[in-house]
């Protein structure tokens, strides 16, 4: 059986990815989110090719941002937890090639993972056309 994991490949971990996301990005709000969705580097590389390379696109991509004005350690800890747990079983809600950062509005002590997939799937529609303006925007200046 594969590995669950949530693997390094499909994080954003440098400060300069989230500069890069934050910079291409449109921002799709939900209740407790503002997610910033931006093409991938690898689908702008790619632009204007019939197909990629190897026939494949990547996974989309995540980084989360929680501020010191959502709460203590405990309570921004436990949220990127649950942020990150809820991309990894459900990365089907959002387009592959797309990086992803979710920046925490509020602290919601009772906010579980399915709390958090529910919000996202009311948001897909939004998060699929934010990422079709992003990339529509990006290519033009490319």
């Amino acid at each position: 059986m594969p590995s669950q994991g949530f693997r390094p490949e499909q994080r954003l971990r440098k400060r300069r990815e989230f500069l890069r996301t934050s910079r291409l990005a449109e921002r799709v709000v939900t209740a407790h989110f503002v997610l910033l969705v931006a093409p991938s580097p690898e689908s702008l590389a790619n632009f204007g090719s019939p197909s990629y390379p190897d026939g494949k696109k990547t996974a989309a991509r995540l980084g989360v941002t929680v501020t010191k004005r959502v709460g203590n350690s405990v309570r921004r800890s436990r949220i990127k937890r649950i942020v990150r747990e809820s991309f990894r079983r459900h990365q089907e809600l959002f387009p592959a090639d797309t990086d992803i950062v979710v920046i925490a509005r509020k602290d919601d002590p009772q906010l579980s993972s399915d709390d958090v997939v529910k919000e996202w799937k009311k948001a897909a529609g939004r998060i699929k056309k934010a990422c079709d303006l992003s990339r529509q925007k990006t290519k033009s200046n490319v």
